[in-house]
C-alpha cells in the first residue's frame, strides 16, 4: 500500500493514523509497518538493453536498491528527522493494534478532496532499521540527493514517479524510504509525529504502484492492509494491549490506548484514506476512499 520505485513486494501492511498531545499541541500520528521484498534485482537481469544503453550506467542513476514513498499532509517545513519516533524497543506495536481489531460490518468508503499550501524546501537523510531515509518537503526536491544514499540501498532515479508525487502532492512533506532487501522481511514500525495542515481529518497513504510506474488513479487494486485510526476524545472501540514491555517514553505517550479499525483484502480502488476525527471520537471507523489533492477538478 504505497509506491515504489521499482518492482517490490509488498504484503501484511498496517497503518496507523492517530491524534496525540506533545508540547508541541495536538499531533497527528503516522505508523506504517509491511513485509517487503525488493524485486528490482531480477527486473533489472530480465531487461533488454536499449539503443540508448549506457555501459557506465546500464539502468539509469542510481544503486542497486528501491524504495517506497509516503506523503504527509503536515504544515509546510516543519518535518525532520526530529519527527521520526523510535520503535527498536517495541517492533510489535502495530501488530498489536492490529490484532486488537474487531470486526466491524459498518465500515463504508468515498471520495472526499484536499488542499494545497505553500512551503520552505529542505531535505534531511538518516538511517531507521532497514530503510535509508529521505525527508522532503517536496517531492521534486529528492532526484538531487538520491547519490547521498549508501549504493546498496540507492534507488533508481525514478522521474515518473517523482514528477508524479510532486505533482499530486504538492507542498506535503515526502518521505522515500530506500531498502535493499532481496529476501522478505519484516521492517520494523515507521512511527511518525507531525503538525497537520487538517486538523479534522486523519490521513494514511494508500495510493499504490508496486511496478516502479506512477500510480494509475483509476485502477482497481489489490490490497491486503490492516487500517487503524483513535483520537484523544474517543469513546469505545477496541482496547490495546501492547506487548513490548521496554518501550521508550515518548513513543509511549504517542500511542492509543483504544482504536477502531479494520482488515482490508480483496480489491479497490486507488486512493488514500481519511477518517474524520468527529467519527473517530465516536468510535466509528467510517474511512473515505481520497485522491490526492493534485488530481484536476471535474
Amino acid at each position: 500500500m504505497c509506491c515504489t520505485l521499482a518492482t517490490a513486494r509488498l504484503s501484511n501492511t498496517i497503518l496507523y493514523a492517530g491524534e496525540a498531545s506533545r508540547t508541541e499541541g495536538t499531533v497527528h500520528v503516522l505508523g506504517y509497518q509491511n513485509t517487503v521484498q525488493d524485486l528490482s534485482r531480477i527486473d533489472r537481469k530480465a531487461r533488454t538493453p536499449s539503443k540508448d544503453w549506457d555501459y557506465k550506467k546500464p539502468f539509469g542513476s542510481g544503486g542497486s536498491g528501491n524504495a517506497m514513498i509516503l506523503p504527509f499532509p503536515a504544515i509546510p517545513g516543519s518535518m525532520g528527522r526530529e519527527n521520526v519516533l523510535s520503535t527498536k524497543q517495541c517492533p510489535n506495536i502495530l501488530r498489536d493494534m492490529a490484532a486488537a481489531l474487531k470486526p466491524d460490518p459498518n465500515t463504508f468508503f468515498a471520495g472526499v478532496r484536499l488542499s494545497r499550501s505553500a512551503v520552505a524546501k529542505r531535505v534531511e537523510i538518516f538511517e531507521h532499521d532497514i530503510y535509508e531515509i529521505v525527508l522532503a518537503t517536496n517531492a521534486d526536491l529528492i532526484p538531487g540527493v538520491i547519490h547521498q544514499v549508501s549504493e546498496n540501498k540507492r534507488p533508481p532515479i525514478n522521474t515518473e514517479v517523482f514528477n508524479a508525487y510532486a505533482e499530486l502532492y504538492r507542498d506535503w512533506g515526502m518521505a522515500l524510504c530506500c531498502f535493499d532487501n532481496k529476501d522478505a522481511k519484516v521492517a520494523a514500525p515507521l512511527l511518525w509525529w507531525y503538525l497537520p495542515m487538517y486538523p479534522e481529518l486523519l490521513f494514511a497513504p494508500g495510493l499504490d504502484a508496486h511496478t516502479g510506474s506512477a500510480p494509475d488513479l483509476g485502477a482497481d487494486v489489490k490490497v491486503d492492509h490492516t487500517v487503524v485510526v483513535s483520537s484523544n476524545r474517543m469513546h469505545g472501540g477496541d482496547q490495546v494491549h501492547y506487548t513490548d514491555l521496554e518501550m521508550h517514553g515518548d513513543t509511549r505517550s504517542l500511542l492509543p490506548s483504544r482504536i477502531v479499525g479494520r482488515r482490508l483484502n480483496g480489491t479497490m480502488q486507488n486512493g488514500d484514506f481519511v477518517c474524520h476525527l468527529d467519527d473517530v471520537d465516536n468510535g466509528k471507523f467510517a474511512p473515505k476512499r481520497l485522491l490526492p489533492p493534485g488530481v484536476p477538478r471535474a
